[in-house]
């Protein structure tokens, strides 16, 4: 696919690029380093326009994820792959987006301090994931529910089936998962997950593999709020 922007070429990866549509528009928010940079979809998916900078930081933001949660758009990031740094904004296009008055909201948690992957809720109840670092990068994904969340409070707590994914045996996974992407697929369906893997190469670079999981809704309340999500993940 030839994807095309009206920005140049950066001297950092643009992977985990998060995608998503919202009144009719689809965004998206590569890494981009020090910034983090809105574009959206002039034709989807195949050429964007940078809309504006929710945030320009003196630390590199890796993998930057964006909810609307309670009537506020918020950006969750991340410090040295072991701090939260959360920042919100009322409008999304909006420049220069407000920090969270406790930022960084959790420190040195290598074990769960990098993104890994789109937050989702559930009801009211929103739900981070993280990647695990603490032996190697990107080593396995974990799992906490954000339990109190507003311009000036944070809390979270890692949920009893954590951690989601993690290395399996000797193939495409053997060494690692540090993406889960859970999409909503409607009532009776369950989710679709991409998910990655990797395999240490050793005399060539790492090899890393996209997985697709489906995974049944068991009760309603695994089903996610329509008011909570954005367009186009319901």
């Amino acid at each position: 696919m030839d994807v095309r922007s009206d920005r140049d070429q950066k001297e950092v990866h643009t992977s985990f690029p998060l995608v998503w549509k919202y009144k009719g528009e689809y965004y998206m928010c590569p890494p981009s380093g020090k910034r983090v940079e809105l574009y959206k979809a002039r034709s989807f998916p195949n050429n964007w326009k940078h809309v504006g900078n929710a945030i320009d930081v003196e630390y590199y933001s890796h993998d930057p994820t964006f909810i609307r949660y309670q009537n506020r758009w918020w950006l969750f990031t991340e410090r040295d792959n072991r701090d939260v740094m959360i920042y919100h904004s009322r409008d999304l296009e909006s420049e220069g987006w407000t920090p969270h008055k406790a930022n960084p909201v959790v420190t040195d948690r290598l074990s769960a301090g990098r993104q890994g992957g789109r937050p989702i809720c559930s009801g009211d109840r929103l739900f981070l994931y993280f990647q695990d670092s603490v032996e190697n990068y990107g080593d396995r994904i974990r799992c906490y529910e954000v339990t109190d969340l507003s311009p000036s409070t944070y809390n979270d707590r890692e949920m009893p089936t954590s951690p989601l994914l993690h290395e399996f045996g000797d193939g495409w996974a053997g060494d690692g998962m540090h993406t889960f992407d859970p999409w909503w697929l409607g009532p009776g369906k369950g989710w679709r997950c991409a998910v990655d893997g990797v395999r240490e190469q050793h005399s060539v670079e790492d090899l890393f593999t996209i997985g697709i999981v489906d995974l049944p809704a068991h009760s309603s309340s695994a089903q996610p709020s329509t008011s909570t999500l954005p367009e186009g993940v319901e």
